[in-house]
């Protein structure tokens, strides 16, 4: 990193982030964080931000009535950006009016530039290279409390272009404990804007976002415990969510490709 960049990143931006971060434990104390967040993504940032990617990026989100407008749901995405976490939070609050809670690697927690809009986002943050139980509880209690959980399973960035990694199976043990619903979700064109090896935002692209049709989690598994299933059974059902989410993005290529030919 440049000088000047570590200069303006460690007594400028961090000096910044660390004061916002003192200010927003404050207002948690008194019991005023929630509401204030809320206040601040449904008044600021939705009307903000969607309209800028509408008009940069062309977003176009397809079957969003699929979101539930009450109780909890666990929404499985692709993740190919660090802008996904928040195009999905974007997305999901404007076509449903309900603020998603986002499960991220704690990588994304101290990003300098993102940290704060995960903060305000109630982020919850899960060590990878463990077993977070703290994380995951607190994953069941967000459901448990009717709410809505973004995962991204596959656990780091991928390449991009329709290319996901293989799922890991966090995302069907709490859809069992907690009996939530899975709602499959592919998000294009991030990859090309500011893919995995992308040191700047790309001003040109596409973003489209294409939701898939609710499942009952007593639609793939009858086990009442994730410890009934053995390892088997845990990879057909992982397997059987990555492809929905695969073909959610692989049915919006097929169309950009269509649009493309068209005279």
């Amino acid at each position: 990193m440049p000088k000047e960049e570590n200069f303006l990143k460690r007594f400028i931006i961090d000096s910044i982030n660390n004061s916002i971060y003192g200010f927003r434990q404050v207002i948690k104390k008194i019991g005023y964080l929630e509401p204030l967040d809320e206040l601040f993504i449904k008044g600021i940032e939705d009307p903000i931000l969607f309209n800028v990617l509408k008009k940069i990026y062309d977003l176009q989100i397809f079957n969003s009535k699929a979101i539930p407008l009450e109780g909890p749901a666990i929404i499985i995405c692709n993740s190919q950006s660090t802008l996904d976490p928040i195009i999905s939070s974007i997305v999901i609050n404007h076509k449903s009016q309900r603020i998603p809670i986002q499960v991220l690697d704690t990588k994304l927690g101290t990003d300098s530039m993102l940290q704060n809009f995960f903060r305000v986002n109630q982020a919850i943050f899960v060590r990878p290279q463990e077993e977070d139980m703290e994380a995951f509880e607190r994953c069941e209690q967000t459901l448990f409390d009717g709410k809505l959980l973004v995962m991204f399973p596959e656990g780091e960035l991928g390449s991009g272009n329709g290319k996901l990694l293989q799922f890991k199976s966090d995302f069907l043990r709490l859809a069992i404990s907690t009996q939530a619903p899975i709602l499959p979700i592919a998000i294009y064109g991030t990859d090309r804007i500011y893919g995995k090896k992308a040191s700047i935002i790309n001003p040109q692209g596409k973003i489209r976002v294409k939701f898939g049709d609710l499942i009952p989690i007593s639609n793939i598994t009858q086990a009442s415990d994730f410890k009934d299933l053995n390892f088997k059974q845990v990879d057909k059902l992982t397997r059987k969510i990555h492809r929905k989410v695969k073909k959610l993005w692989t049915d919006v290529w097929i169309t950009e490709e269509e649009q493309k030919k068209a005279p």
